[in-house]
């Protein structure tokens, strides 16, 4: 009886480099080939966020990707802990905190947030792995 050929599942390393830096550190290369499209960057990281993550956990613990923070993170943002400056109405946000801020701020005392562990801790994230991960990305 002949077998059913299938056709080729894609896996982590068919996406790219410039999906893959897109996807865990939300940069994009100027000029390169590039998902472009939200939707598009949202079903890439459903179908292949759960490796991604492992293996970033792996070389980052206490912290997550970029695609984590855009796509799977709990809504509430990362808490203000210091600094100065008001966030832009609408700002987007990176990595849990507001990308843009209004106004003058004094640079010289930015604003400054709870550290990525912190916030995966307080929210019962972190894996068995990183429990006893230190202070992590601010």
């Amino acid at each position: 009886m002949p077998r059913r050929r299938h056709a080729k599942v894609p896996g982590v390393a068919d996406l790219g480099e410039e999906v893959l830096s897109r996807l865990l550190v939300g940069h994009w290369y100027f000029g390169a080939v590039e998902v472009h499209d939200d939707e598009q960057l949202r079903g890439l990281w459903e179908a292949y966020g759960h490796q991604l993550l492992a293996d970033w956990i792996l070389e980052h613990p206490g912290t997550r990707p970029w695609a984590w923070w855009k796509y799977s993170a709990p809504a509430e943002p990362r808490r203000r802990i210091g600094g100065i400056g008001t966030p832009r109405r609408g700002s987007p946000f990176w990595f849990g905190k507001p990308g843009q801020f209004e106004g003058d701020y004094v640079v010289a005392n930015p604003p400054t947030w709870e550290p990525e562990v912190e916030y995966l801790r307080r929210h019962g994230l972190l894996t068995p792995s990183e429990a006893g991960a230190g202070p992590g990305k601010t």
